[in-house]
Parts: C-alpha cells; sequence; structure tokens
C-alpha cells in the first residue's frame, strides 16, 4: 500500500462510540485488475488522503456467455455511420482467480463477484466512489477512487412490495 498526504494532518484512532474496535488489522488483497485508492476523510471533510492498494496479480472475474444478437447502423453526422453489435451477456456460476478464505484477510473483488458469493464474508468491494469532472468537458466524470467498502448481503429487498396498499 502507498500513502500520499495533501497535508500532515494525522488520522483520529479514537474508536467510534458503538462501533466494535478491531484488535488485529486485517490484510487487503486486492483481486482486481487495477490499483484502488482510497480516499480518508478528515474532520475538516477535505478528501487530501489516500492510500493506493495495488493489483495483487490473482484478478476475479466472473465466467459470462455472449451471444450476438443483432448489428445496428449508427450515423455520426450526415455523412457518416458505422456498424455496432449488440450481444446478449450472461453470468454464470464459474469464477475465477479468487484464493481461498484465508483468516483475517479480505479479498478486494468486483461488485459482480461479491454479488454472486454472497457467502463469502471475507469479500468487499470499492463502494461511495470519488469522482472527478474532466476540466475541459464538464459532462465526463471519472472515477477516482473510494471512500468505503462493502459486502454484499445476503438479504434481498423486494422494492415492488414496499409500501403497496391493498
Amino acid at each position: 500500500m502507498t500513502s500520499h498526504s495533501a497535508s500532515a494532518q494525522r488520522l483520529s484512532t479514537r474508536p467510534m462510540p458503538g462501533v466494535p474496535v478491531q484488535t488485529a488489522r486485517p490484510r487487503l488483497i486486492n483481486c482486481c485488475s487495477h490499483t484502488i485508492r482510497v480516499f480518508l476523510q478528515h474532520s475538516n471533510r477535505r478528501l487530501n488522503t489516500w492510500s493506493d492498494i495495488e493489483p495483487s496479480g490473482n484478478i476475479a472475474r466472473v465466467a459470462e456467455v455472449r451471444t450476438w444478437l443483432e448489428d445496428i447502423i449508427v450515423e455520426v453526422g450526415a455523412t457518416s455511420s458505422f456498424s455496432v453489435p449488440i450481444n446478449s451477456c450472461v453470468f454464470t456460476d464459474k469464477i475465477t482467480g479468487l484464493p481461498e478464505p484465508a483468516p483475517g484477510t479480505y479479498f478486494i473483488v468486483s461488485r459482480i463477484v461479491a454479488e454472486m458469493l454472497p457467502g463469502r464474508t471475507d469479500l468487499i468491494y470499492p463502494d461511495s466512489s470519488v469522482r472527478t469532472q474532466d476540466k475541459n468537458n464538464p459532462h465526463v466524470l471519472g472515477i477516482l477512487g473510494c471512500r468505503s467498502f462493502s459486502k454484499a448481503s445476503q438479504t434481498r429487498i423486494d422494492l415492488n412490495s414496499q409500501g403497496s396498499t391493498s
């Protein structure tokens, strides 16, 4: 992990009320193909410190089956066009590149990998994205990193039954 700081501030290590204190620091292993940048938020609400978690080399992926459905012609301006394929993509239950659970270790994976294995409590995925806008094109957003991680839940919420009256 590489840490960077835009100031010499130190992070508070005081426990939050009602939150259990973890005695041993867990190990984080990045099973994504890219660096995960985690922004740390200070009491002044500015995101000025981050840590980079480099890829481990084990890339966890869910296998998918892609089937061509059709090609569509997209027009660009009055004189140009190109063909774009439309596919059907189905995720399988086969997951590759994921290490076995290890004590005191969290594996950072994509959300789809974590959602496919909700019983694996050692899988976490980046959450609360930190985004930036391209100064030359304010409509272009980029993801810089995340503020937190999430775990997949075994519980599903049926939004169709929420608030319905008979």
